[in-house]
């Protein structure tokens, strides 16, 4: 299968998600337009553990991605994306938080790959600098 080939395969999975190419790529880790670069071909050889990534990303099989496995493509089929959600009232305020507060989006998007202890780290200096400012 060709580069472009892998990467409609890619486009079109992304798409059937309704992912944005930053989700995905804030998701394995590379910049915006190196997903991009995948879509369109531009990328000579893709290598196996960044495939492996995507697909993860993409809740595909890598071989799929790479067209070594014609059916069973998504590896759900039922996806999650196109299922309504229900959201309790805690994640609606924080959703709103996010929303309308652009040091909470900087802080949840450091924290998205932070370790539980930087976690716990951080909560605790919040508390010490609430508890300084009172």
């Amino acid at each position: 299968m060709t580069n472009t080939e892998i990467g409609a395969r890619i486009k079109q999975r992304r798409e059937e998600l309704g992912y944005t190419l930053q989700q995905v790529a804030d998701q394995i880790g590379v910049a915006r337009s190196t997903i991009q670069r995948y879509e369109s071909g531009a990328i000579s050889k893709i290598k196996q553990p960044v495939i492996t990534a995507i697909a993860g990303a993409l809740d595909t099989q890598p071989g799929w991605l790479t067209g070594e496995q014609e059916s069973g493509a998504p590896a759900n089929t039922g996806t999650s994306a196109k299922q309504p959600l229900v959201l309790d009232d805690e994640t609606i305020s924080i959703i709103d938080e996010l929303r309308t507060r652009p040091e909470m989006r900087i802080l949840f998007s450091v924290s998205q790959k932070a370790s539980k202890e930087d976690i716990l780290m951080a909560v605790r200096i919040v508390k010490a600098l609430r508890e300084e400012n009172q």
